[in-house]
């Protein structure tokens, strides 16, 4: 009997080492899995942390392959987020990465676009040192057979030479590299490369043979959703007949782009629609994984007792023996909670975070294309374009705050208004002087703080549009009383086209109402706006 004990006891450590302790191996891959989950979402600080605890793990076991690896895949986050020193810094320090073909082509490719995207003086030779790498690291990876890398290197190698050099020797590489995904049948990067060939083909006055790659790619794209492929290979069609003077295939290939641009946003708001859904339905699983963390709680201290008990029982008599059985079922009961804790709460906040980081990126990258379309278009449009821009940024000010600092069901009005006044500064070259009155307290839903943002834009951009002064102080008032709270914007013009209700005051009267405001007055003659409103 006291063998069976001793087998149990023996039992119990493997099966507490199983429960709790992972390999190194396993450890180092969880965290890069993590770390590359963060990177798809944007979470790039979470990514960061993800990576260094993955080269600390890599150097304690003295796993030089996988630390470099790590630590090439830590540059490329901090090249994605601009921090261009600290990632070279990183890449410099990789000492015996020859010893491994890959990660030192790898590396070589990351110290290439980070000296790239980096700002130099102008005597720094920033294009030598492009070059240098690139030079490096397309033979090495042409040597060791890695295709798809020689063909990304010779892309960026042909983009710099293009822009610093010759465009015939760029037309060389960009060939060369469109062989490469064509034979790996990458089509995507195919149709950027060519893209690139026909927009100097374009240049050079060659219209037949850029008409020829034309005709090539929308084959490639036709039945395909890849509308940002289609938006760029649209717009330079459209520029070029614009160039013709030809207006009728200019409006028609612009009008092609637009309706690609509409495909890629209901693609985008039918995705985000579906992450709203799984949103819901991990809500719920957070809640029940908060009601069995309770019982966890509970069971964690009981369990823990059972086993400090077992283990310092060498003598067990046969209760003791059942209750370890117990134990084991417990530890396994366990097991499976935390894990539905742990999975429900990593979902909830990837989803979250994925939700409005997408809607921000949806929404800057519509600003881009209405900025690109808004360049060849008339002047007389332009305060057209910079309205409807400034409504988007306000919506986009609104996700980039949640994503930033995590989903809030309430946003602090100060902090809204703050990120808007600062997105206008830039705007208009430090023309505005925004001063402030804005109670802290104020807290106000996500959905419904939005409107308040609209309405602030209304008036900012009422105030650019009407006054003519090179200077312009703006005061914004959000104050705390009894039982209400009021809204007060302050510009001191004189809106003459206003006076009579116009556009301008009627949608400001249609905000306000959206939001529940009330006591609604204007005084155009001084640009005073003001109403009151529930919390």
């Amino acid at each position: 009997m006291v063998k069976v004990y001793i087998h149990i006891i023996a039992l119990l450590f493997l099966v507490s080492f199983h429960a709790i302790g992972q390999t190194t191996d396993s450890l180092y891959n969880y965290h890069c899995q993590k770390a590359n989950k963060y990177t798809d979402v944007s979470f790039y600080t979470s990514s960061i942390e993800e990576w260094q605890e993955a080269m600390a793990i890599a150097e304690s076991s003295g796993n030089e392959e996988q630390y470099i690896n790590a630590v090439v895949s830590l540059a490329e986050v901090l090249r994605k987020i601009q921090y261009f020193d600290l990632g070279i810094q990183h890449l410099r320090s990789i000492k015996n990465s020859e010893k491994y073909p890959l990660l030192h082509v790898r590396k070589l490719g990351r110290l290439a676009a980070l000296y790239n995207e980096q700002t130099f003086p102008p005597e720094f030779h920033q294009y030598d040192s492009v070059r240098k790498y690139l030079h490096i690291a397309i033979p090495l990876a042409e040597k060791h057979g890695f295709r798809l890398e020689v063909a990304s290197l010779k892309t960026e190698l042909g983009t710099i030479t293009w822009r610093y050099e010759s465009a015939e020797k760029g037309l060389e590489l960009f060939y060369s590299a469109a062989k490469i995904f064509m034979d790996e049948q990458d089509m995507g990067n195919y149709v950027n490369v060519m893209i690139h060939v026909m927009d100097i083909y374009y240049q050079q006055g060659r219209t037949t043979e850029a008409n020829e790659i034309s005709e090539e790619l929308q084959a490639i794209l036709k039945d395909k959703k890849w509308y940002t492929l289609e938006v760029i290979l649209y717009n330079l069609i459209s520029y070029q007949h614009r160039l013709a003077a030809d207006s009728l295939n200019y409006f028609d290939w612009k009008l092609k782009s637009k309706r690609s641009q509409i495909k890629n946003m209901e693609d985008l708001n039918s995705k985000q629609m579906a992450a709203f859904r799984v949103i819901h339905d991990t809500q719920l699983l957070k809640e029940d994984a908060i009601k069995k963390a309770r019982e966890l709680e509970q069971q964690k201290r009981r369990t823990k007792e059972l086993v400090f008990y077992i283990m310092v029982m060498l003598s067990l008599t046969l209760i003791t023996a059942g209750l370890f059985i117990r134990e084991i079922g417990l530890k396994g009961k366990l097991k499976e909670i935390n894990d539905q804790l742990v999975e429900g709460n990593e979902k909830y906040q990837l989803l979250l975070l994925e939700s409005n980081h997408r809607i921000k990126n949806n929404l800057q990258m519509i600003i881009s294309m209405i900025q690109f379309d808004a360049k060849s278009q008339p002047k007389l449009f332009k305060s057209k374009y910079d309205r409807l821009t400034g409504k988007i940024h306000t919506i986009s000010a609104l996700h980039k705050y949640l994503y930033m600092d995590g989903h809030n069901e309430l946003v602090r009005v100060k902090e809204y208004f703050t990120e808007i006044f600062a997105l206008y500064r830039d705007f208009s070259d430090a023309r505005i002087t925004f001063k402030p009155d804005l109670d802290a307290e104020v807290l106000i839903k996500s959905e419904r703080i939005v409107y308040f943002g609209l309405i602030l834009n209304e008036l900012i951009t009422n105030s650019l549009e009407h006054n003519e002064d090179e200077h312009l102080t703006i005061e914004v008032h959000v104050v705390v009383h009894e039982k209400h709270v009021s809204f007060c914007y302050l510009d001191y013009s004189s809106f003459k086209e206003l006076k009579n209700e116009g556009t301008g005051i009627r949608l400001i009267k249609q905000l306000v109402n959206r939001v529940e405001g009330y006591n609604f007055h204007s005084d155009p003659s001084s640009g005073k706006y003001k109403f009151d409103f529930y919390v």
